[in-house]
């Protein structure tokens, strides 16, 4: 199996466009909308006898209103031994997680609330 990214450059206001009519393919995992040089990224994953320069171009450089793509092909994937004190923060079967959830409580209302104030 073969992982790389797409970076996506779209044309002026066509970005969800874009990225809806990437995930009516089915042929990324995941699709995000990013701020900077481009407009989306997209995660792939194609078997080894798959070329990837031949997948893009053909799978995702012909959807309408791409500009421009950026592809990152990966080596190896790194992972921690033990979840990070913010992955367990999800988990909630622990009284020793009941600090994190305060706290992503708080840091949502707050979040929220600037949001909110910002958006006005």
């Amino acid at each position: 199996m073969q992982t790389f990214f797409v970076e996506i450059k779209c044309a002026l206001g066509k970005t969800y466009e874009v990225a809806s009519a990437l995930a009516e393919t089915e042929i990324a995992s995941e699709i995000y909308s990013t701020a900077g040089h481009f407009d989306i990224l997209a995660k792939f994953y194609v078997g080894k006898d798959i070329d990837i320069g031949h997948f893009v171009g053909e799978n995702v450089q012909k959807i309408a209103g791409i500009v421009d793509t950026h592809t990152i092909i990966t080596f190896k994937a790194f992972y921690r031994k033990k979840p990070h004190h913010r992955d367990a923060a999800f988990d909630i079967s622990g009284a020793q997680n009941d600090q994190y959830l305060r706290t992503i409580a708080f840091c949502a209302g707050t979040a929220s609330i600037s949001f909110g104030s910002s958006q006005r």
